[in-house]
């Protein structure tokens, strides 16, 4: 019933189609049919509507040209692509992957990563076309994360059995130490910026009184570090 209403609301409001409601729809955590608070979950699918189908976000705000042209810059070792892809949207479907799906902090963390990483490669490998990247992306990630809680609580459950194997990550272990390393190499304000931001979901507020600046000079600190984390990043792949 639920289901059914929000994609009759979101075709009205949005004038979208069926399909494009649905798969709003189905990113959504949709609560049992008692208690059902209409309006709240009315507010959160069209919030989340715009999140991945808004115009000016659907493909990271770019033109199906710019696009092309930077998967071709992309595969020939260009990373530009891959941080606009980072800057744009990995903040957004961390704080979506905790704040809707009630994941916790490290676990969305990790699962947003897991799923830039992986969609670098989708993007060598022609697996990812222009249209609505944005919502793969989030859609992605939000498997990404139910994978991560399936396997821990696999794992809690079946800890007496010495030899069960543990369940192969999309991404290589090699990858991931590299990406940890590139962390180590910025610095000590950087990794506490990141943190602030990333792992504690903190606001640029709250990264200016943990460092005693103004707000707008911590939103410039932070786009230099995350540039310098992506830089490290880049050097080491």
């Amino acid at each position: 019933m639920q289901v059914e209403h929000l994609v009759a609301l979101l075709c009205t409001e949005k004038k979208c189609s069926k399909e494009e409601a649905l798969q709003v729809v189905e990113l959504l955590e949709i609560p049992p049919e008692k208690p059902y608070d209409t309006h709240r979950m009315n507010k959160e699918a069209l919030r989340l509507w715009e999140v991945v189908f808004g115009h000016s976000s659907r493909n990271f705000g770019l033109s199906t040209i710019e696009f092309e042209q930077m998967v071709g810059a992309l595969r020939l070792g260009d990373q530009t692509l891959f941080e606009r892809i980072f800057l744009n949207h990995f903040q957004s479907c961390m704080a979506f992957l905790m704040h809707q799906k009630y994941h916790q902090q490290h676990i969305a963390y990790d699962a947003t990563m897991e799923t830039l990483l992986k969609f670098r490669q989708m993007l060598l490998d022609n697996k990812a076309n222009y249209g609505n990247l944005r919502y793969l992306f989030t859609r992605i990630a939000v498997f990404a994360a139910q994978k991560m809680v399936n396997r821990t609580d696999k794992t809690t459950t079946l800890e007496f059995l010495d030899n069960q194997p543990e369940e192969t990550p999309h991404i290589d272990q090699e990858t991931l130490d590299i990406l940890s390393a590139a962390l180590r190499k910025i610095s000590d304000e950087c990794q506490k910026i990141i943190k602030l931001l990333y792992y504690d979901q903190g606001s640029w507020k709250t990264v200016a009184t943990a460092l005693e600046i103004r707000e707008d000079n911590a939103r410039k600190k932070g786009q230099r570090c995350r540039e310098a984390l992506l830089q490290e990043f880049n050097k080491m792949i």
